[in-house]
């Protein structure tokens, strides 16, 4: 699979998280996948995520956008390899709820708050790979208590049914429809949804879900 999803400390505060989709399918994608996990998950000092400096307490944890940027100038296209990726990078204070993010070319986070809110956050820029010098954005969000950030992959949204494609709106309304349930639940009853609509089984799908 070319898609990912993963969350991890860098510190007693933050944690990061992204979600990532290779375009393709097959061993090539895969792999691709693995080298970028490697890179994001690595948080010790002087790696992608967090940089070394010189005063107390000796690193500084790399924004959002500074990391997709980076990764934007390691992997871009070529002629002779036209393997992209679209991905979702942010990081979260645990405390606080105040996260921030950067969006390539990657469907829009959704956040439900515990009240039924629905905050989309649309803004963003190019997959990583297809400009030298993209101006990615950072866009700042806050969770509250019981609130949920769904991070998620084209898979989904454009799952095609007898109707057409299922669609964001139509999982921001499932999503909006389950939050009461635990997490668990709630995702179960999505994918049960989305297997009925594209009229297959839960382990058969045209893309990675």
């Amino acid at each position: 699979s070319g898609d990912m999803l993963h969350f991890f400390r860098l510190d007693h505060e933050h944690i990061g998280f992204y979600s990532v989709d290779v375009s393709g399918h097959g061993v090539k994608s895969a792999m691709l996948s693995v080298i970028l996990s490697s890179l994001l998950n690595h948080n010790q000092p002087n790696g992608l995520v967090k940089k070394k400096i010189v005063d107390f307490p000796y690193y500084t944890i790399s924004s959002p956008k500074d990391v997709v940027t980076e990764l934007n100038s390691q992997f871009q296209m070529t002629p002779d390899n036209m393997t992209y990726f679209t991905m979702v990078y942010g990081i979260l204070n645990v405390f606080s709820g105040q996260g921030r993010l950067t969006r390539a070319g990657h469907p829009s986070p959704i956040i439900v708050h515990e009240n039924g809110h629905i905050d989309v956050i649309e803004e963003g820029g190019v997959p990583v790979g297809f400009l030298e010098q993209p101006d990615y954005q950072e866009v700042e969000f806050y969770l509250q208590k019981n609130s949920r950030l769904h991070l998620y992959t084209d898979g989904i949204t454009e799952c095609e049914g007898q109707e057409g494609l299922f669609g964001e709106q139509r999982l921001v309304e499932l999503l909006r429809k389950y939050h009461h349930l635990p997490l668990k639940d709630s995702l179960i009853k999505l994918q049960n949804d989305l297997t009925q609509w594209c009229q297959t089984s839960q382990q058969v799908f045209t893309d990675d879900v």
